[in-house]
């Protein structure tokens, strides 16, 4: 008996150590990867990518406002000249377009309607200037500790229109997403210099103030957020972004170009805007600051409502033109929930009810959520809404 009992010992001292052997192996190999993928990833990022993808901008800081650091595009049609003459761009008072992008959208995906705007739009008593920034922890920007909702994100423009805006400019404000509610927080704070409004795609406040069915649908996006940030903190992200059909690339990255786009305009080639937007998305502090600003929208939407109502109570509905373009973004990546949601007429009805000057809206049906930026269309709406009197 103790012959067997022995020899059983045996045997499974044999197997547990193979078993050891084995899955050590396999586990240190598994680790040594992930630290050259991840060594590799820094690597790149620290030295090769930021010394062929500078920024095009400034960085705009202040001491206020948690030592808050953005970078910045501003280009206008100013003519060059030591002696400006009577009634040229570098006399007259400015008129600025600023762009407030959605979700992480950076500097780089408006640069094609900048330039569109600049070369094509000329108003009649204006000089035409135009304004993109990244907000913090997207693209140039570096993140803050500020929590991310739309309050804060309006102060945030707020100090940068300062530093570039006088006191007689006027300012269209055109917000993408999640910018349209900054751009509506800001209107309503600062209506002084608003004189106009274009949102894109934009979020209805009272969606996200105890709509539980937005919440779980929303929710689905912040969790492959959260997934890409930890394929990026090992270092694989990058490799996920080879694939075609990998959510992030395809649903995004993918869908940067459109027929409507003139390449003349183009200062970014497309081979450029993809490489850009790689080396931002290869960032922790982009995801990062994707779910922040993601969690943080109810509280954005209950700040808007609220400014909404004092509006109403206290100052009346703006006069300024608003636009409306709705896209069908979120029928395009097949999300049922996100197009039952969004394709209720009453939200944009209630929203072209902020303004009791000209309203207008737009459905874009062969564009989406990022290649509308660079669309003629889009050009043209901005127009639009500058020459209305």
């Amino acid at each position: 008996m103790s012959l067997l009992a022995g020899k059983f010992m045996h045997q499974r001292f044999r197997f547990a150590d193979a078993f050891r052997k084995y899955s050590f192996s396999w586990v240190s190999k598994v680790f040594v990867t992930l630290i050259f993928c991840k060594a590799a990833h820094e690597i790149r990022l620290a030295y090769f990518d930021k010394k062929d993808l500078l920024p095009a901008g400034d960085v705009f800081s202040t001491e206020k406002l948690n030592q808050l650091k953005m970078h910045y595009v501003h280009k206008d049609n100013k003519i060059s000249s030591t002696e400006p003459k009577e009634g040229s761009p570098d006399t007259k008072p400015k008129l600025w377009i600023v762009f407030i992008g959605d979700r992480g959208q950076t500097t780089e995906m408006h640069y094609n309607i900048m330039n569109q705007c600049l070369q094509t739009i000329q108003p009649d008593n204006y000089a035409l200037h135009v304004l993109c920034y990244d907000r913090p922890g997207y693209g140039y920007s570096p993140s803050t500790e500020a929590p991310r909702h739309a309050n804060n994100m309006s102060l945030e423009l707020k100090a940068l229109v300062d530093s570039q805006v006088q006191t007689n400019d006027k300012i269209v404000l055109v917000g993408s997403g999640l910018g349209s509610l900054v751009a509506r927080l800001y209107r309503d704070r600062f209506p002084e210099q608003i004189n106009g409004m274009l949102l894109i795609d934009p979020i209805h406040e009272k969606f996200h103030v105890g709509n539980e069915e937005w919440r779980k649908t929303d929710f689905t996006y912040r969790r492959g957020w959260e997934q890409n940030l930890l394929w990026n903190q090992f270092g694989l992200l990058e490799i996920c972004l080879k694939f075609p059909n990998y959510p992030f690339t395809k649903f995004h990255l993918n869908t940067l170009n459109t027929t409507q786009k003139d390449t003349k305009y183009d200062i970014l080639s497309e081979e450029q805007l993809r490489s850009r937007i790689h080396f931002h998305v290869r960032k922790d502090q982009f995801w990062k600051t994707l779910h922040n600003e993601s969690n943080s929208i109810p509280v954005s939407a209950k700040q808007v409502l609220e400014a909404r109502k004092y509006q109403i109570e206290h100052g009346g509905v703006n006069r300024a033109p608003l636009t409306i373009i709705k896209t069908l973004d979120y029928a395009s990546v097949g999300k049922e929930e996100f197009k039952k949601l969004d394709d209720n007429p009453e939200i944009y009805k209630d929203l072209l009810s902020i303004s009791s000057g000209r309203t207008q809206y737009i459905e874009a049906k062969d564009l989406n959520h990022n290649n509308v930026l660079q669309s003629s269309l889009l050009r043209k709406a901005i127009e639009d809404i500058i020459k209305q009197p």
